[in-house]
C-alpha cells in the first residue's frame, strides 16, 4: 500500500566501509522492488557523487514518475549535512507518494550518528521523527576483505584512521562501530571465500552483534524483505547503547577529518593511455584507501569505463557505450539524466570523460594530479585520433563482452572467425612485450611482418599475431590513413583483437575500415569487387560486435547498407546475411511478422546458393517464428527440411534449437493423438 501524507515515511539506512557493495544492494533493491515505489537518498563524502550516477545506470525506473534519487555530496549526513537531510526527507515525505526510503550513506559512515540525525530538532523545534520513522539499518560486510582490514588496522599503527595524535581509535574501530549497531548484517561477496573463512567471520562477527540478522549475498542479491519492512530498528534500544550521542550535537567536523580520511577530483576531457594507467595504479595505488569513478580509455574509446579500488583490491569495468556515440545521442535520455549530462557534452565524443575521486590518508593531492595527468594522452597522441588509439600498448585488464548472444554465419565463403568463436587465445598479458621486442617488430621487413602475421593467424595464436599486426596497421596509417591497405590491415588487426575477446578494441577499427571502403567500392576500376566483397565482410563483423554491446539502433542501419550494396554488386551470399542479420534482430525485437518476411527473402536467396549449410539455418529459425506465431503445421514442415539439411557434424545453435522444437512440436501432436483417442473410447 502507498504511503499517505499523514503517515510516516519508513526508511531503511545502508552502511558498509568503503567497497562492501553498498551501491550493488541498493541497485539490487531498486530493480526488485515486488511493486514497491522507492525513494533514494545517496549520501558520497566527495563533490562529485559518483554513486548516485552508479545507482541512475544501474536502475533505469529511477527516471519514473514514481520514484526519485535525491544526491548528497561534501558532507556527511550525520554531521554536516543533518540539516539538508532533514529538508530532504520532509519534502519526499510530504509528497505521500514512497512506499519506502532508502538511504545510502558514505564509507566512512557510522550508523548510530545517522540512526542519532533522526532526533535532530532544527531551530524551527522540527525533527526527521516528525515525518519518518527508522525501519531498518544495515551494514553491508566485504566477507572477503573484514577481517583483513580488521587485523591490518589493529596491527598496524600507521593505517589507523585517527582524527589527532593523540586519538587511538584504529579502522578497526570503524569496522567494529558499523557492525555493532546494525539490525541487519549483509555478507556480500560469500562467493570468493571458503565455507570455513565465512563461518570464522561470522562467529566473529556474532561477538560484535549477537543481535543482528546476518544475511549472505553475491553481488548484493538478496530478499527484499530483508532489508526493507523488517520493522526491527528500536529507538530505545539505540539509546540505551553506552556510545549513544558521544559526539557533540553541535559538532561542526565530518567524518573525513575524524578518521584522517581526505578527498579530491580530478577531472579530464581526454583520455587515458591505458599503459600510463596501469603504471600509475602500479606505483601509487596502494598510496589509496579508495578510489572510484569513472574512465575513459584511449585503446576502448566508445565505452565507458567504471574504475573502483579499495586498497589493494580493484576492478576496472564496462558500463557501455558513451552516450554521445549513440545515433539519437541525449534524445533517448530520460529528462533528469538528460539534465545531468547537457553541461558535459562536447562535439564528437559527447559526455566522455575522466572523472576519479580518490580518498585516502594524508593524500598528497598535488603530487597524484601530476601523476594522473601525465597518464592522459599527449598533444601528440590526441590529435592521431581513435583509429590510432586502439592500437596502443594497453596491459589493464580485459572487459566481458556484455549483451545477448546473437549468432550470425558470414556467407559462407571466406570467413573468418568472429566475435563468437569460442577459442582460448590467451589474451591475458599479450603487450608485456620488452622494448628490445618491438624494437625487433619494427625493423622487419613488411612482407616480413605480413607473413608471420598470417602464419600465426592460421595457427589461431592470434594473442601473438596482434603483436605483428599492430605493427602493420601503424605503418599502414603513417601511409595513408584512407587507403585500401590502412583500412584492411585495421579490419585484421579488429578481427585479432575480436579472437582475444577485446570486441571494446576492434569495434572502432572495424567501423573505421568500413568507412574507408565504402567510397572505394563505388569506384569503376579492377579492384571495385575486392573492395565490395571486404567491405561486405568488414561491415558483417561491425554488425556482430554491435548486436552483442545491444547497440540495435545502429547495427539495424548497417544491415540495411549491406543489404543494398551486396545486391548492387551481385554478392548473394552476403545479400542473404545481411538479411538474415536484420531477421534476427527483428525477433529480439519481438516483430515476428517482419522477421518472417525477411527469412522467406533470406531463404530464396540460398536456395539459389544450392548450398544444405546455408539453407539449414535459416529453414530452423523460420519454423520457430511460425511456431511464435501460432502456425504448428508450417512451423513442422520447416524444422524438419531444416533437420534433414543441416550435416551430422554442425554445432550452429540453429541446429540444437531445432531438435528442441521439433521434439515439442511431436510431443504435442502425439498427446493430441492420444486426447482424441480417448474421447472416442468414452463415446462408445
Amino acid at each position: 500500500m502507498s504511503a499517505k501524507p499523514t503517515e510516516k515515511l519508513p526508511v531503511t539506512v545502508l552502511s558498509g566501509f568503503l567497497g562492501a557493495g553498498k551501491t550493488t544492494l541498493l541497485n539490487h533493491i531498486l530493480n526488485n522492488r515486488e511493486g514497491l515505489r522507492v525513494a533514494v537518498i545517496v549520501n558520497d563524502m566527495s563533490e562529485v557523487n559518483i554513486d548516485a550516477a552508479l545507482v541512475k545506470q544501474g536502475a533505469p525506473g529511477l527516471s519514473r514518475t514514481e520514484e526519485k534519487l535525491v544526491e548528497m555530496s561534501n558532507g556527511c549526513i550525520c554531521c554536516t549535512l543533518r540539516e539538508d537531510l532533514l529538508v530532504e526527507v520532509r519534502k519526499l515525505a510530504a509528497e505521500g507518494r514512497f512506499d519506502h526510503l532508502v538511504i545510502e550513506s558514505t564509507g566512512i559512515s557510522e550508523p548510530m550518528p545517522v540512526a542519532e540525525t533522526f532526533t535532530f530538532v532544527d531551530e524551527n523545534g522540527v525533527s526527521l521523527s516528525d515525518v519518518a520513522t527508522l525501519d531498518t539499518l544495515v551494514t553491508v560486510v566485504d566477507a572477503a576483505a573484514f577481517l583483513r582490514q580488521y587485523k591490518e588496522a589493529k596491527e598496524l599503527g600507521e593505517l589507523a584512521v585517527a582524527r589527532d595524535e593523540e586519538d587511538t581509535r584504529t579502522l578497526a574501530d570503524l569496522l567494529t562501530e558499523q557492525v555493532e549497531f546494525a539490525n541487519v548484517l549483509v555478507l556480500n561477496k560469500t562467493d570468493i571465500v571458503s565455507a570455513q573463512d565465512l563461518s570464522g567471520l561470522k562467529f566473529f562477527l556474532n561477538g560484535l552483534n549477537p543481535h543482528a540478522r546476518v544475511v549472505e549475498s553475491v553481488h548484493g542479491k538478496i530478499p527484499l524483505g530483508e532489508v526493507i519492512g523488517t520493522g526491527l530498528f528500536s529507538m530505545d534500544e539505540a539509546r540505551a547503547h553506552p556510545a549513544w550521542l558521544a559526539v557533540p550535537r553541535d559538532a561542526k567536523e565530518s567524518e573525513a577529518d575524524a578518521y584522517g580520511f581526505g578527498s579530491f577530483v580530478f577531472r579530464a576531457r581526454r583520455p587515458f593511455h591505458p599503459a600510463r594507467l596501469a603504471a600509475y595504479l602500479e606505483s601509487e595505488g596502494d598510496l589509496l584507501l579508495r578510489s572510484k569513478g569513472f574512465v575513459w580509455l584511449a585503446t576502448r574509446p566508445e565505452f565507458v569505463g567504471v574504475w573502483a579500488q579499495t586498497g589493494s583490491t580493484s576492478r576496472l569495468e564496462c558500463a557501455g557505450p558513451w552516450m554521445g556515440l549513440h545515433p539519437k545521442g541525449l534524445e533517448v535520455l530520460s529528462d533528469d539524466v538528460k539534465k545531468d549530462l547537457a553541461p558535459l557534452w562536447m562535439d564528437t565524443w559527447g559526455e566522455a570523460r575522466v572523472e576519479l575521486v580518490l580518498i585516502g590518508q594524508d593524500l598528497d593531492e598535488g603530487l597524484h594530479r601530476s601523476a594522473l595527468s601525465s597518464c592522459l594522452l599527449t598533444d601528440d597522441e590526441w590529435a592521431k585520433g581513435p583509429r590510432a588509439w586502439v592500437a596502443f600498448e594497453d596491459p589493464l585488464p580485459m572487459w566481458e563482452e556484455h549483451g545477448h548472444d546473437h549468432d550470425h554465419d558470414h556467407g559462407g565463403e571466406g570467413h573468418v572467425h568472429g566475435p563468437d568463436c569460442e577459442h582460448d587465445h590467451g589474451a591475458h598479458g599479450r603487450n608485456d612485450l620488452s622494448e628490445a621486442a618491438r624494437a625487433a617488430l619494427q625493423s622487419l621487413a613488411q612482407d616480413e611482418l605480413e607473413s608471420r602475421a598470417q602464419e600465426l593467424v592460421a595457427k589461431e595464436e592470434h594473442a601473438e599475431a596482434v603483436w605483428y599486426q599492430e605493427e602493420i596497421y601503424r605503418r599502414a596509417l603513417a601511409r595513408d590513413s584512407s587507403s585500401f591497405e590502412c583500412a584492411m590491415a585495421g579490419y585484421l588487426l579488429g578481427l585479432c583483437y575480436v579472437e582475444c575477446g577485446e570486441g571494446h578494441r576492434a569495434g572502432p577499427l572495424i567501423g573505421a575500415a568500413v568507412e574507408t571502403l565504402e567510397p572505394l567500392a563505388e569506384k569503376n576500376d579492377a579492384d571495385v569487387q575486392e573492395a565490395a566483397w571486404m567491405l561486405c565482410e568488414a561491415r558483417s563483423h561491425l554488425i556482430d560486435l554491435l548486436v552483442k554491446c545491444d547497440d540495435l539502433a545502429r547495427a539495424v542501419p548497417h544491415a540495411v547498407a549491406g543489404q543494398k550494396e551486396a545486391k548492387a554488386h551481385g554478392l548473394v551470399a552476403w545479400e542473404s546475411t545481411f538479411l538474415y542479420s536484420l531477421a534476427r534482430i527483428a525477433i529480439h525485437n519481438d516483430e515476428r511478422d517482419a522477421a518472417e518476411t525477411m527469412l522467406r527473402k533470406t531463404l530464396a536467396l540460398r536456395e539459389q546458393l544450392a548450398e544444405r549449410a546455408l539453407v539449414a539455418p535459416v529453414l530452423s529459425t523460420l519454423g520457430l517464428v511460425l511456431n511464435a506465431k501460432g502456425d504448428k503445421a508450417g512451423a513442422k514442415q520447416m524444422l524438419e527440411r531444416a533437420q534433414a539439411l543441416f550435416p551430422n557434424d554442425s554445432d550452429l545453435p540453429e541446429k540444437e534449437e531445432c531438435t528442441q522444437a521439433l521434439a515439442a512440436l511431436r510431443t504435442e501432436s502425439l498427446r493430441a493423438k492420444m486426447g482424441q483417442g480417448s474421447s472416442s473410447t468414452a463415446g462408445r
